[in-house]
């Protein structure tokens, strides 16, 4: 009976993982018991303890992993930092765009009125259009056709005038419509205000409104 009762001891220390048992005495207690006392000792003691469903003792993401990306706040910085660069960027391409064509405007009507002056030095007068001098079908920047007006037996109402309605040319108007492709004669009316002119006979080619 004492033999059963120590077998019985250290099958329990066994169990609990008592190490001061060495492993040949938990065999024999197994092995006995198996036989002779309580099965159910031994199956608890052979079967694995059951693996957790809480998560508990999982391995828990770093921080690093946890927080990689950016956050809603930097997301926002950073669209508000594009729309800033881009409300100051966009209205500077524009007006240097803008710039740009009315530069080009003031060059064609020059090339043009030279061209104009060959040939009325070659036939002793003005043509009457511009594709009759071979200049028909030209662009200005903004793609409609420049205007030419011969002065000679022309009436005084299409001729282009200033603010006090005083022709501004004595031989002929030529003229781009500008970006709105509107224009009347007088200078100072809004649909004028944006056409690139030459007045004063070739003096002044430039915007209307800064005749």
């Amino acid at each position: 009976m004492n033999l059963l009762r120590n077998y019985e001891i250290n099958f329990v220390r066994a169990v609990a993982g008592d190490n001061d048992i060495v492993s040949g005495d938990r065999i024999r207690a197994a092995s006995f018991l198996r036989k002779v006392l309580r099965p159910d000792l031994v199956k608890r003691s052979i079967e694995p303890p059951p693996r957790s469903t809480s998560g508990e003792g999982l391995p828990r993401p770093s921080r690093r992993c946890r927080w990689s990306g950016f956050t809603l706040i930097e997301l926002v910085l950073v669209v508000t930092i594009v729309g800033v660069l881009a409300s100051i960027a966009i209205p500077s391409f524009q007006g240097m765009r803008e710039r740009a064509q009315i530069v080009a405007a003031i060059s064609d009507i020059a090339v043009l009125s030279q061209e104009l002056t060959e040939f009325e030095l070659i036939n002793n007068r003005f043509p009457n259009s511009l594709a009759e001098a071979g200049l028909g079908g030209r662009l200005d920047p903004w793609g409609n056709p420049y205007q030419y007006l011969n002065h000679e037996g022309a009436s005084n109402g299409p001729k282009r005038k200033d603010r006090f309605l005083v022709p501004v040319n004595s031989d002929y108007d030529l003229y781009s419509m500008g970006p709105d492709g509107r224009s009347v004669a007088a200078f100072p009316a809004a649909p004028s205000r944006d056409d690139i002119v030459r007045a004063n006979n070739g003096g002044f080619i430039g915007l209307a409104s800064g005749f």
